[in-house]
C-alpha cells in the first residue's frame, strides 16, 4: 500500500528586508526639497518684478540695479525730472509756470504794503481747495492784499522742500513761509519720477520697514519686491490688530526711527537760517497721520505715538521756530470724517486746519 502523501505549499522565497534610510536620504529629500522651493520663490520674484517694473527687461535689470517699487500716484503729466529736487511740477502746463509752481496768487510782483506767505508742502497741501485756499480766501477779506502761493509739490520730503525752497525764494519774494509736515517726510526721496511719469517708492524708503544692521536677512529683506509685498499683505491681513500700523508703511516708518531726525534737523536749520538771513518769519505746521488719532493706540505711551511730533517739536525749539502740531485739535475731532486715507484731508480736516492756523500765524508773526 503506498505511503500517503502530504500536501505541501510550494517555497516562498525569503523576502529581503526593507533597507533602513540612512541620513544620506534624508539630506537628498532636504536638498530637492530646498531646491524646489528656491525656484517657486525665485519664479515669484521674478514674475513680480517684471510686474513691477512694467516689462521683462527692466525686472531682470531691477535684479541688480537698485531701482525702486513703483507707487502710481496718478500724478499725470503734472511732473518732470529736476537734478536737485528728482522732480518739480511740469512748467507750461495746468498753470505752473518757470518757477514750477502754480501762480495763482504769484502771477504779479507783490506791490508796497501787500503780504505775500509762501507755503512749502506736500499732497496734504496741494488741493487747489483745501486749507491753502481757506486761508487765501481770510485774506481777500483783509484791509491790505494778503497773498497764499500755494509752492506744494505731491510727494515731496522735508529735504526736497528745503531745496525748493532755495530756488523760489529769491524771485517770490514772500513776506513770511511756513512748512507744511507730515510723517512721512523723514527722507532725502520718498518717490522717485519714472519715464513714463510715475511716482516710485524709493529704495531708501523701503528699507525703513527693517531692522537697522548689515546681516545677510536684513539685507535680502531689503532688496527683495517679494518680502516687501508679504509684509504688505500680512499688515493689510493684522489690519487693526497692529499696535503701531506705522511701523509697517514704508513711508511712515522712518519718523518713528532715531536715525531719520539728523536729516529732519539739518534742513529745518538750513531752511530757518536761510530765511533768517532775509528777516523773513519761518514757522512750521505738523499734520497728523490718520492712524495715530485712533482709539486703539491711545492707550500707548505717548512718546510712542506722538514720537514724530515730539521729535520735531524738539528740533523746532533748538532752532526757535514756532510750530503748530495739529494732532490735539485732530485728535479732538477723531469722530469727524478728517481724512480720506489716513494721509489726506477731508473737506473737514482742511477746514479744520485753516481754523487752527489762523490764530497760529498771526501769533508766529506769519500773518499781517
Amino acid at each position: 500500500m503506498p505511503a500517503p502523501t502530504t500536501a505541501t505549499t510550494p517555497a516562498v522565497p525569503a523576502r529581503t528586508g526593507a533597507r533602513p534610510r540612512g541620513p544620506r536620504f534624508f539630506a537628498k529629500v532636504a536638498l530637492a526639497n530646498a531646491i524646489a522651493l528656491s525656484v517657486v520663490l525665485g519664479a515669484c520674484e521674478l514674475g513680480l518684478r517684471i510686474w513691477r517694473e512694467g516689462g521683462v527687461w527692466a525686472g531682470l535689470c531691477s535684479l541688480v540695479d537698485d531701482r525702486p517699487v513703483p507707487r502710481d500716484l496718478g500724478t499725470g503729466d503734472w511732473l518732470q525730472p529736476d537734478d536737485s529736487r528728482g522732480y518739480v511740477l511740469r512748467a507750461g502746463v495746468h498753470g505752473v509756470d518757470d518757477l514750477h509752481v502754480r501762480r495763482d496768487a504769484a502771477a504779479r510782483p507783490p506791490s508796497p504794503g501787500d503780504w505775500r506767505l509762501l507755503l512749502l508742502g506736500d499732497s496734504i497741501s496741494w488741493p487747489a481747495d483745501g486749507f491753502a485756499a481757506l486761508l487765501q480766501r481770510e485774506g481777500d477779506a483783509a484791509p491790505r492784499r494778503v497773498d497764499v502761493v500755494n509752492a506744494a509739490v505731491p510727494g515731496y520730503t522735508i529735504w526736497q522742500e528745503s531745496r525748493h525752497l532755495d530756488a523760489i525764494l529769491a524771485p517770490i519774494a514772500p513776506a513770511a513761509v511756513l512748512l507744511q509736515y507730515c510723517c512721512n517726510d523723514n527722507h532725502r526721496f520718498l518717490h522717485q519720477l519714472s519715464d513714463d511719469g510715475r511716482l516710485l517708492i524709493t529704495s531708501e524708503a523701503r528699507r525703513a520697514l527693517w531692522p537697522e544692521g548689515d546681516g545677510w536677512p536684513t539685507r535680502v529683506a531689503r532688496w527683495s519686491y517679494l518680502c516687501l509685498e508679504v509684509r504688505r499683505a500680512l499688515t493689510v491681513h493684522a489690519g487693526a490688530r497692529s499696535d503701531e500700523p506705522w511701523l509697517d508703511d514704508p513711508a511712515f516708518a522712518a519718523a518713528w526711527r532715531d536715525d531719520s531726525w539728523a536729516l529732519v534737523d539739518a534742513e529745518l536749520g538750513h531752511m530757518h537760517e536761510l530765511l533768517r538771513q532775509r528777516g523773513v518769519p519761518f514757522a512750521v505746521v505738523a499734520v497728523p497721520y490718520g492712524p495715530q488719532l485712533a482709539d486703539a493706540v491711545q492707550a500707548l505711551p505717548a512718546d510712542r505715538v506722538r514720537k514724530p511730533q515730539l521729535r520735531l517739536a524738539a528740533a523746532c525749539a533748538r532752532h526757535g521756530i514756532p510750530l503748530l502740531d495739529l494732532w490735539p485739535a485732530f485728535r479732538a475731532h477723531a469722530g469727524e470724517a478728517l481724512f480720506v486715507d489716513g494721509i489726506h484731508l477731508t473737506a473737514a480736516g482742511h477746514r479744520l486746519a485753516a481754523q487752527e492756523l489762523g490764530p497760529f500765524l498771526r501769533s508766529a508773526g506769519l500773518w499781517p
